[in-house]
């Protein structure tokens, strides 16, 4: 919900947070794309020029980076297959019956 007021768990009114308040903690959660995080922020209701304006701040900042996304992607991808590899518990030490236990 964008704009207006919400409802805390006690009941309390408060103010619903801004496009901005949101898209920073998504942020903080893991790296996004600028196209996905717009997205994102649009579909909970925010319009397209507010939209851009937040992601331009955002970008100026240095909290959104398509470069450092694309760089958190890359490693994610590669991570799952190297990491099980290079463990003491991959497949080399394991065939060979050294398990690291």
């Amino acid at each position: 919900m964008l704009g207006g007021r919400r409802k805390t768990k006690a009941g309390a009114d408060r103010p619903a947070p801004s496009i901005k308040a949101i898209a920073v903690r998504l942020l903080a959660r893991r790296e996004y794309g600028r196209a996905e995080l717009g997205a994102r922020l649009r579909a909970r209701g925010a319009a397209a020029d507010e939209v851009e304006r937040t992601l331009e701040d955002l970008a100026a900042l240095g909290y959104l980076s398509d470069a450092r996304f694309a760089e958190a992607l890359v490693r994610s991808r590669s991570g799952a297959v190297t990491s099980v590899a290079s463990s003491a518990h991959g497949p080399w030490p394991i065939a060979h019956g050294r398990d690291g236990f």
